[in-house]
């Protein structure tokens, strides 16, 4: 049998109820205290409750109670007649309470002892017992401990932030929660001004934790020791609460003035911290950026970067500021900051630590890693999200000492590659590497991306193998020809040896020939005849990007062993003079959008191969170098090519086929400047001239990771935890990885409340694995307490429903104004 106070009331109320039908009994309750203690108890019971507290000349009761009492008598219900009165008070009723089964008579204070509640706090009022009483309605009263009445966290913030009236015993809750918070008792004729004094307090107490070198004991706002730890407990939960967050922006404005911490934390910076005030984080963050904007060069490089750990708080779950889907106009740009200083973290980590030998020593560290100098470089150099002034000084300081570091690099590859006599890399072409690749006899499809810099090939795996669990995306080296442009990068990137292709250039261009073959495979309609003569692509399987993104793919089938598909948008927007700016993000985010689109189609063998890379170059002092003598039949900013035998002087490499010589300039300088700045390839750095090749692979039978939901009856919070069990399997690499969300529909308007960010559920070797996702409240939901939902976890990227499960609201939603309240 349970022992909760609500089902000890019950099981009283049944002891006399069930000796025979129609039996009743009589609540004597002159205090009120026992009324919303019946009211829940007996509707759990099934019970009737019928109430008299009003009085008609003084005495309790009128005509219309004696008829309803009567009815209930005459009509041999069951039920409880709850009187405001003592059983020597009850009047007129005297004459029917004979008839009850039993009249109840005993203190709320007096019958808690008696089933095993033992205060130790012997001054409790008789509000506070009640108070206590309806907040451990569900519990054992021996369970309730020694202590008395115990603070709500919610109650104190539904009144302190969204000014909630608070009636009864709720007010006992109220003035004790404030109290042992260090906030005062609320001041009910002036409650605004006691809101702001409160806040303020919040405020201070929080500052003291982050800065405490900073906050005085004696600061007249700071709470006692003893309240704190309530204060940062109430802090944690303004913070976990999307209602209450969503009024953090109004609510803070307002008592910052009063808690005046920009005063003293004037000079402290991002060591300290995060505050729940937007005046002293932003001072500490102000402090920080103006400080790594006034170095140089390597200094400021290392000294950003080494805030890597400290930044790291002021973006966390805990930060306010940092979020701004919470604070939105308000927000602290945290992120961006944290961002950079990763970048600077990366590019440190990255850099070569001495001279190169030779050129084969450079190229051993780029494909080693140091790529990732441009993976950061694109962190620098792209747009910041937020017009900060602070952050924005920033940016120019930082941009500098990066494209200083930057060129140097590309400085000392050219100087070691000429002073070798400028040797071609010792590795293959992107066409030998497909020939490779083609070898094994199941179907291929092939993606051909313009410009797809070696970087973006290695961040392209990375991407592609998170979203598999699986290392199935490997990248290898390739080389692009002499000059690195498209007319003759893309003709060497198809399955043909690079020994049988010859490049010509006269006054129309550019011509590249297989060896014995008239196809000028520089034009883009030449390699499509290539691909379906002899490539084994039927016509109908050359596509684009968006063919593949937003129409059905072909599926492979005997008469369709390959599938090729071509994209240049990177190219695109490096012409554009877009890309710099942008990133890359977004584009590579569509091409793991087109590899999950073969796969799924059952293309399980893909290739990735690109003409050529590429370099940003916009500073401000352009170098133009002269060209070598000669006699020219190509020139571009990055690269001169000749006839041959025509150059009077110069170390020179060759286009492919021998024929003609090819000169490129030192560094990111330039033989000639043209066209938009910003965007160049041709020429031959290693960011131009080593390109990636990735190759996906997975097993001929594949299908997605299974998991199962589990049941959940209740929902109590606005964060709701949702769990999915994993079982294990014996061979995850037969498995591919699934990205789920899960969303929570009111069950019978199916209106959205609840939505998660999406996640990865990955296959598993081990056995009871669980994966979480975390639902919060959509904004502007609103719904009842008691409302019947739909659990349910569906595909990320088709919205499918994989598993659902009914559950029950039972706390209220409410849409809340970011101005409403005080």
């Amino acid at each position: 049998m349970s022992t909760s106070l609500k089902s000890r009331i019950l099981h009283t109320v049944q002891h006399y109820t069930a000796r025979h039908a129609g039996a009743w009994l009589v609540w004597c309750d002159p205090r009120g205290d026992w009324a919303p203690l019946l009211r829940v108890a007996l509707a759990d019971g099934g019970i009737a409750l019928l109430e008299i507290e009003a009085r008609v000349a003084g005495h309790l009761g009128g005509p219309v109670d004696r008829v309803r009492l009567q009815q209930r008598i005459a009509g041999g219900e069951t039920f409880v007649l709850r009187v405001a009165a003592g059983h020597e008070d009850l009047g007129w009723l005297w004459a029917h309470a004979l008839r009850a089964e039993y009249i109840y008579q005993r203190p709320l204070r007096n019958q808690l002892i008696d089933w095993g509640w033992r205060p130790q706090v012997l001054h409790l009022s008789d509000e506070e017992v009640r108070a206590l009483a309806e907040q451990n309605l569900d519990l054992d009263p021996a369970a309730w401990g020694s202590g008395g009445l115990e603070p709500n966290v919610d109650l104190l913030l539904n009144y302190l932030l969204i000014g909630a009236e608070v009636e009864g015993t709720q007010r006992v809750v109220l003035n004790l929660s404030a109290d042992r918070a260090g906030l005062g008792q609320p001041d009910m004729q002036h409650p605004e001004a006691w809101r702001m004094q409160a806040v303020a307090r919040i405020l201070v107490t929080d500052a003291a934790r982050h800065a405490p070198d900073r906050i005085p004991d004696s600061h007249e706002l700071l709470v006692d020791p003893m309240a704190r730890p309530l204060v940062w407990q109430l802090i944690d939960r303004w913070l976990d609460s999307r209602l209450y967050s969503e009024l953090l922006p109004r609510v803070v404005t307002l008592a910052d003035p009063i808690a005046g911490l920009d005063a003293v934390t004037g000079d402290a910076d991002a060591r300290y911290g995060p505050f729940l005030s937007r005046r002293a984080e932003l001072m500490v963050y102000t402090n920080t950026c103006k400080h790594v904007a006034s170095l140089t060069g390597t200094e400021l490089l290392a000294t950003l970067a080494q805030l890597q750990p400290v930044l790291a708080a002021h973006t966390g779950h805990r930060a306010a500021w940092a979020d701004a889907e919470r604070v939105d106009e308000h927000a602290i740009p945290w992120k961006e900051f944290a961002r950079l200083s990763r970048a600077c973290e990366m590019l440190l980590a990255a850099s070569p630590t001495g001279r190169w030998a030779g050129p084969q020593a450079a190229l051993d560290w780029y494909i080693g890693g140091g790529w990732q100098v441009d993976q950061a470089g694109e962190e620098l150099l792209r747009n910041v999200t937020s017009h900060d002034a602070a952050l924005i000084g920033l940016l120019n300081p930082l941009r500098t000492a990066f494209r200083a570091r930057w060129e140097q690099q590309l400085m000392a590859w050219s100087d070691v590659w000429q002073a070798a006599g400028c040797p071609q890399p010792v590795l293959p072409t992107a066409g030998e590497r497909l020939i490779t690749f083609l070898e094994a006899r199941r179907p291929t499809a092939i993606v051909i991306i313009d410009a797809l810099r070696y970087d973006l090939g290695q961040e392209l795996a990375r991407l592609i193998n998170a979203q598999e669990s699986s290392e199935r995306a490997q990248v290898t080296p390739a080389r692009a020809p002499l000059p690195s442009i498209t007319a003759l990068g893309m003709g060497m990137a198809l399955p043909i040896p690079a020994a049988t292709l010859i490049a010509t250039c006269d006054e129309s261009g550019w011509a590249l020939r297989a060896h014995g073959q008239a196809a000028n495979l520089s034009q883009a309609a030449a390699r499509r005849a290539w691909w379906t003569e002899h490539g084994h692509a039927a016509a109908d399987a050359l596509l684009n990007v968006q063919t593949v993104l937003n129409q059905e793919v072909p599926k492979p089938t005997k008469s369709r062993p390959r599938l090729v598909v071509a994209d240049h948008t990177l190219d695109d927007q490096g012409h554009d003079g877009e890309l710099e700016a942008a990133g890359t993000a977004e584009i590579l985010r569509r091409y793991v959008q087109v590899i999950q689109r073969l796969r799924d189609a059952g293309w399980l063998r893909i290739a990735v191969v690109t003409d050529h890379g590429y370099i940003h170059w916009t500073g401000q002092h352009d170098q133009h170098v002269a060209p070598p003598e000669g006699s020219v039949v190509y020139r571009s900013r990055r690269a001169y090519a000749y006839r041959a035998g025509s150059m009077g002087s110069g170390t020179t490499a060759m286009a492919p086929g021998d024929i003609h010589p090819v000169a490129a300039p030192a560094g990111a300088s330039c033989f000639v400047a043209y066209g938009k700045r910003g965007y160049y390839h041709g020429g031959a750095s290693l960011q131009e001239w080593i390109i990636p090749m990735l190759t996906i692979d997975w097993p001929a039978r594949i299908r997605p990771v299974e998991f199962t939901l589990r049941q959940q009856q209740t929902i109590l919070a606005q964060r709701v935890r949702i769990t999915l069990d994993v079982p294990p399997v014996m061979f995850p690499d037969e498995y591919i990885a699934r990205e789920v969300k899960a969303v929570i529909l009111h069950a019978e308007t199916r209106e959205l409340l609840f939505v998660s960010t999406p996640k990865l559920i990955y296959p598993t070797e081990r056995p009871e694995v669980c994966e979480e996702l975390f639902a919060t409240v959509r904004s502007g939901a609103a719904a009842a307490r008691g409302t019947s939902l739909m659990i349910e976890v569906r595909d990320a990227s088709t919205d499918a429903v994989l598993a659902s499960t009914p559950s029950r609201l039972m706390i209220e939603l409410r849409q809340t104004a970011r101005d409403e309240g005080w």
